[in-house]
């Protein structure tokens, strides 16, 4: 039951009803303004925000592919040198059918036993060519892979044949070593550069 009012009051309710929808229009359309207004700064914070993430993930695989290279270099350091099926068959190949003296010495096996290995790899290499081979094990240390400053067609032969595996031999220039005959030392591992 809604109680009779008289013409006068309910005018007032009208007047008083389109004034209340008039003031709630212009809230809603102030609050819709904050809204948009509150909407489009939260936007720009959470790109810029988005951005740095960005930046800070770019650096961060920067910095991972960065630091995995560096572990390939030190993998590779800290492997093994040893000669291969592929190295083996080139040196064979080259130096099958020449008949000379050749000395190959190394480091003695207490004393670095990756140095030894290689040794070891390289008199089993040499032993399927023709080659006459003085293997020996007498030195203390030594570094790199070498070969004595002999000069003549055969230290060039087997130059030639270590290169074409990939392998370079350093002169050496070592004052205990004799130069009399062609040698070939296996040392340490040179340091990384």
């Amino acid at each position: 039951m809604i109680p009779d009012i008289s013409l006068t009051r309910a005018n007032q309710f009208y007047t008083w009803g389109w004034a209340f929808s008039l003031i709630g229009a212009a809230i809603t359309f102030i609050a819709v303004l904050f809204l948009m207004w509150g909407t489009r700064v939260r936007d720009h914070d959470f790109e810029r925000q988005m951005g740095e993430l960005n930046v800070e993930a770019g650096n961060a695989r920067e910095r991972a592919a960065n630091l995995e290279a560096e572990t390939i270099k030190l993998k590779i350091a800290a492997a093994w040198r040893r000669i291969s099926k592929e190295q083996h068959d080139l040196i064979v190949s080259s130096l099958k059918g020449q008949n000379f003296e050749l000395w190959v010495s190394g480091v003695r096996a207490e004393n670095d036993q990756e140095a030894n290995n290689l040794w070891q790899d390289i008199v089993e290499t040499l032993k399927d060519t023709d080659l006459k081979l003085v293997p020996n094990t007498r030195y203390a240390s030594a570094q790199g892979v070498s070969i004595n400053p002999v000069i003549g067609p055969n230290r060039d032969s087997v130059k030639a044949a270590f290169a074409k595996a990939g392998i370079e031999l350093f002169d050496s220039r070592g004052e205990s070593q004799s130069f009399s005959h062609l040698e070939i030392v296996i040392g340490s591992k040179l340091p990384p550069n």
